[in-house]
């Protein structure tokens, strides 16, 4: 990675190896699932744990399936939808057909392909490009929330061990 200023912005570049030409990225890697926002003491398998009153086990398989949800949601994007960030602040500004990349070992690189050289921005572009960035940071932020992940997992049942659903069909049954 390495990054350029323009206007007064950083911009973060990204290539997946030397042969190709870097383009501008945003950096999407997650550091803490769930994100407790200041609680940092709080792991997330005990949360889940406390919340749900589940088994170590069951509560790390939960937060699997929740990460693979939220993830699977941030990536597969509509680029179609009038709302999607690429649409609402990029094509404006630029024009043209853009595409969205991940790349990374870990696909930690939300690349944008189809955008001319950085250093041919106008002040209008890398303003575009900022508010793109931020809409980015901004979805993570809030998928990856512990609010968010609560409810994924309590809507999805993935905090139920096998004891817990053998008692809910009982009661159900009586």
């Amino acid at each position: 990675m390495r990054g350029t200023e323009r206007h007064k912005i950083t911009i973060a570049m990204h290539a997946d190896n030397w042969a190709r030409e870097a383009n501008p990225a945003v950096n999407v890697k997650v550091q803490r699932f769930p994100d407790f926002g200041s609680n940092y003491g709080r792991g997330g398998v005990e949360a889940v744990r406390e919340r749900f009153g589940c088994s170590e086990a069951t509560a790390g398989r939960a937060l699997e399936f929740a990460w693979e949800a939220q993830a699977r949601e941030f990536w597969e994007w509509d680029d179609n939808d009038d709302a999607s960030p690429l649409k609402e602040h990029l094509l404006p500004a630029f024009g043209g057909t853009l595409t969205i990349t991940q790349e990374g070992r870990s696909g930690g690189w939300l690349v944008v392909e189809g955008l001319p050289d950085v250093e041919d921005w106008t002040r209008k572009q890398a303003r575009a490009w900022k508010r793109f960035e931020s809409e980015i940071e901004g979805q993570i932020e809030y998928l990856t929330a512990w609010a968010q992940i609560e409810e994924l997992i309590y809507a999805n049942e993935w905090a139920m061990d096998k004891d817990s659903l053998e008692r809910m069909i009982a009661e159900a049954l009586t």
